[in-house]
């Protein structure tokens, strides 16, 4: 005869413990509560249409800056990208011109031997105008790039409702088991 505690060889068999007998009643009851799932009403839709297309706008102002504002209608920023643009273009040519001047100037002046305080204002005067032209250059390339960006955003953010019509509608979900439902209107 064998008994509870000790198998047929003698070993002792363990005794289910509280834990064990609890956590397999949990595992039953798991399969008896019913399942609650959110259930989608509206139609699935994998894409959405949208009524400016991105990479036109980003080619648009890639081509010329505040073009691509013009396609996704953002008129007001159009004078703001065009103007930075333009202004940075004509410093940039302005303040190369003047430094080629500048260094001109300077190469005569270390050549012909004239005192080092004229040289030392030539120099300083071509360093002036060459670091102009490279912010002037690095302003414009900046520019550039936020037009672009912003046309492509403008675009992607053309279709969306930004209308007061937002609400949340808080009620007691009356399921089986006890909830809250929050329901909010887009």
């Amino acid at each position: 005869m064998v008994s509870r505690t000790t198998g047929s060889m003698g070993t002792p068999i363990p005794v289910c413990t509280c834990g064990r007998w609890l956590l397999i009643l949990c595992l039953l009851l798991g399969l008896v509560v019913p399942n609650r799932t959110q259930e989608c009403t509206a139609a699935e839709t994998d894409t959405v249409q949208l009524t400016k297309d991105p990479t036109t706008a980003v080619l648009y102002s890639l081509a010329l800056p505040g073009l691509g504002q013009y396609y996704t209608q953002d008129y007001w920023k159009i004078p703001l990208f065009t103007g930075v643009c333009a202004t940075t273009i004509v410093l940039f040519f302005y303040n190369n011109n003047q430094y080629n001047t500048e260094a001109a100037a300077y190469n005569e002046a270390v050549a012909g031997g004239l005192s080092s305080a004229v040289i030392a204002n030539l120099k300083q005067r071509r360093e002036a105008f060459r670091d102009n032209r490279d912010i002037s250059g690095a302003v414009f390339l900046t520019a550039y790039v936020l037009a672009a960006v912003d046309a492509y955003v403008g675009a992607h953010l053309y279709d969306f409702d930004v209308s007061d019509d937002l609400s949340v509608n808080i009620r007691p979900d009356l399921r089986t088991l006890a909830g809250l439902q929050v329901s909010v209107r887009w």
